[in-house]
């Protein structure tokens, strides 16, 4: 019995400095954090949700705009008219990108030095094609180009040229309602509904 328990002994204390130096939050502060709706400046209902390369959290919100959150601070970004924003993503630099009621943009800094949106969609010459703008569903980006889509269109954002492309998917690709769009391993994949 004695050896049993030795052997027990040796194998508690070499394990404990392991279990000791495991344990990632050592304030006993929980590291979920939960907020009530009163404590955000956005409405109730969040649509979407993207990270920059800085950590901040983005949230698409039902009709105030953009929220962010810091890991201290709330904030909120304003989208023209209220509008919902339906759709989020971030490139490989970090920037945030947004698609909403009837329009599609990003973040950019303003003259104060906080974000601000930016439409993309205003940069359409053919005022037909600009209003034909819908509720933009899905957002990807890949190395080189940022992809929209309200279901009907596929819009293009070179990175690199800053230039916007449309493509009409029921024309040109015979998909009608492709809501969803995922870009892997310099593909791009269209969910048609």
């Amino acid at each position: 019995m004695g050896i049993k328990n030795g052997l027990l002994l040796i194998f508690l204390l070499t394990l404990s400095p392991f279990a000791l130096l495991s344990q990632v939050n050592r304030s006993g502060v929980p590291v979920v954090r939960w907020f009530d709706a009163m404590e955000t400046p956005g409405d109730l209902q969040n649509c979407c949700i993207a990270t920059d390369k800085r950590g901040v959290i983005y949230f698409g919100n039902e009709s105030r705009g953009i929220m962010t959150y810091d890991g201290l601070n709330w904030g909120l970004i304003k989208i023209p008219a209220g509008q919902r924003v339906s759709a989020m993503a971030s490139d490989h630099r970090g920037v945030i990108y947004a698609g909403i009621t009837d329009d599609f943009g990003l973040l950019q800094p303003d003259n104060r030095g906080g974000l601000s949106y930016t439409s993309l969609a205003d940069r359409l010459n053919d005022t037909l094609a600009r209003k034909e703008v819908g509720a933009i569903s899905s957002i990807v980006s890949d190395s080189s180009t940022v992809y929209f889509t309200d279901g009907r269109k596929l819009y293009l954002y070179d990175i690199d040229g800053d230039e916007l492309s449309v493509i009409d998917m029921s024309e040109e690709l015979a998909l009608r309602n492709a809501f969803t769009l995922l870009a892997r391993e310099g593909s791009l994949i269209i969910a048609d509904n």
